[in-house]
């Protein structure tokens, strides 16, 4: 994990910590937890330190060991998840290192937990063998409005699978265009122009739609309620940073540039979404060294 991986780490904690213990202050977040001195809270907080040689001025990060996390955790729940997963307890800081079979992980549960969309099944393959610009694709659909991919029959392309419309004598108004069958991830996204603002990307459009501040009380747990615009569910958020960081590296690998405009796609769709859910700090960070 590079220096500026692990200090946003800390960062995020320590504001998680303040959060949680009510406080503003270091010495105030000292007095509310054990274990841990004032001037080490301060130095958390200050990250780099000199190494012990002082070779070329060389800076390392000065972090709280698991155990102290731990300690702390015990006096502010939820806090020490925040630290070795993310926000939200996600598995945020994994796919901004780049762990390729965290990404892959995190992209196929969450496709694997919309299963029920029946035209999904139209890949005729199941979720961890679709190749990874099917998974874009259906991460994209699942995550906005369905009747944005409907179009009249009319403006349909002739080359459209015949299922669409087999009852010949009840012909439908619209057809849905989830997955239809296209190679070329970009036409996908195309095909979309004429509902949308041109050059409006249709991932921060969506986000930009959803009711994203409603959430709903079920037991003793808080759900946001987002309808159709799932896109604004954070562990979708994440679903897209795993899809973008795997399509980033896949796309060095391969020499695909297809992959590297889906990820600029998802990186640029995600701007506001990534700032609102997770921090200023965190997209600063994406932007620096994935985003590229």
């Amino acid at each position: 994990m590079r220096d500026e991986l692990k200090q946003l780490r800390i960062t995020t904690w320590l504001n998680a910590c303040l959060e949680a213990s009510g406080c503003e202050s270091f010495g105030c977040l000292y007095e509310k937890t054990s274990g841990v001195s004032l001037s080490e809270w301060s130095r958390y907080k200050n990250g780099y330190r000199d190494s012990a040689d002082g070779a070329d001025g060389e800076k390392r990060v000065y972090g709280p060991s698991d155990v102290t996390v731990k300690n702390v955790g015990r006096d502010l729940p939820g806090t020490a998840q925040v630290f070795f997963h993310g926000p939200g307890a996600l598995p945020i800081w994994a796919v901004l290192e780049g762990d390729l079979k965290k990404c892959d992980e995190v992209l196929n549960e969450c496709l694997l937990s919309h299963k029920t969309y029946a035209w999904m099944v139209l890949s005729k393959k199941v979720v961890p063998n679709m190749t990874l610009k099917e998974k874009c694709q259906a991460l994209l659909e699942i995550s906005i409005p369905s009747s944005w991919f409907e179009k009249h029959t009319q403006d349909v392309p002739e080359d459209l699978p015949e299922f669409w419309w087999a009852d010949e004598d009840n012909p439908p108004n619209k057809i849905d265009l989830r997955f239809a069958s296209s190679t070329k991830i970009r036409e996908m996204y195309s095909n979309l122009s004429e509902m949308i603002k041109k050059d409006k990307n249709i991932i921060a459009l969506a986000y930009s739609k959803s009711n994203r501040k409603k959430s709903v009380i079920l037991g003793n747990t808080i759900i946001k309620h987002v309808g159709e615009f799932k896109v604004a569910l954070p562990q979708n958020i994440v679903a897209f940073l795993a899809a973008a960081v795997l399509c980033v590296t896949n796309s060095k690998l391969d020499g695909d540039v297809e992959l590297a405009d889906i990820a600029f796609f998802f990186f640029e769709g995600l701007q506001e979404a990534i700032k609102n859910e997770f921090g200023e700090e965190i997209l600063n960070y994406i932007n620096e060294f994935w985003n590229l």
